[in-house]
């Protein structure tokens, strides 16, 4: 599947692809990170806001992608040259961290994520970053990639400081160091790096693989995903929780399509109304 020029439209001329991609990439990442440094995402409306952002910069640019995870993950599916995802990733990262500056000027601060628990940051990174990953690849729709991000950003925020985006992480160390503060990652900050990256790159992989090989394994994911979202909200004891769990599950019935069900109920009442039971082998 030809993913390379997926999401991007150029305004000015109507067809796919150019140069526009990193005006796209600077200028949308410009103003996700701001409504992630200016809301609270450990609440339902700051998340939802945030959400809500990456919805509107899609839908107005035309499409991207503002997540280095994402732009990697294209371009090593795609078998495309590298330096077509180094423009982007840099424009990425230059889009946030002048937003770390305006933010540290009129916000009262941008910080990356905090230095939490490296495993327990780690894993909600890529289970983040891989459903992500995954609304990209099944839905163009800004709406639909802007819910997801909301859902796993209040499911995973709280407990793990995860924002699902090298692009912060990075763009905040820049600023710094722009600001003579000093450049300084830290090992927690470089793996909330590399794991997204890693977890949006297998994430085509696996659901191809989970398709083909493994009889109802769309099912089985989509399932996991939505119980795992479910005890991350309750266990987090976020307002909103509700809000959350259904756009998670909105999410992976975009993913699987709507054939998929991730509910015994809604399983047994679908074969009980067709009669067709041998569905069950």
């Amino acid at each position: 599947r030809d993913m390379s020029s997926k999401g991007y439209v150029d305004l000015e001329r109507g067809t796919r692809g150019g140069a526009n991609k990193l005006v796209t990439e600077a200028f949308g990442t410009f103003f996700l990170s701001l409504a992630l440094f200016g809301l609270a995402t450990d609440t339902v409306l700051g998340a939802l806001g945030v959400g809500v952002m990456l919805a509107l910069v899609t839908i107005a640019c035309g499409g991207g992608h503002y997540n280095p995870a994402i732009s990697f993950a294209y371009t090593v599916n795609d078998g495309s040259k590298p330096v077509s995802a180094l423009g982007m990733i840099a424009a990425q990262v230059g889009g946030a961290a002048l937003a770390a500056v305006f933010a540290s000027k009129f916000l009262g601060g941008a910080a990356a994520p905090g230095d939490s628990d490296m495993v327990t940051g780690s894993v909600a990174e890529g289970i983040f970053v891989y459903q992500l990953m995954l609304t990209y690849l099944a839905s163009d729709s800004g709406l639909t990639i802007g819910l997801s991000y909301f859902s796993g950003l209040l499911a995973f925020g709280p407990a793990a400081g995860s924002t699902g985006n090298p692009a912060i992480v990075l763009g905040v160390a820049v600023a710094n160091a722009a600001t003579g503060k000093g450049l300084s990652l830290s090992t927690v900050a470089m793996a909330r790096c590399a794991v997204p990256l890693l977890a949006a790159t297998v994430a085509p992989y696996c659901k191809g693989f989970f398709a083909s090989k493994v009889p109802r394994g769309t099912e089985f994911c989509g399932a996991f995903f939505l119980f795992l979202g479910i005890l991350a909200l309750q266990s987090n004891g976020a307002d909103g929780a509700n809000l959350a769990i259904g756009t998670t599950l909105a999410t992976w019935v975009a993913i699987c399509g709507t054939t998929a069900s991730f509910n015994p109920a809604i399983t047994v009442a679908r074969l009980v109304k067709t009669g067709r039971f041998d569905t069950w082998a």
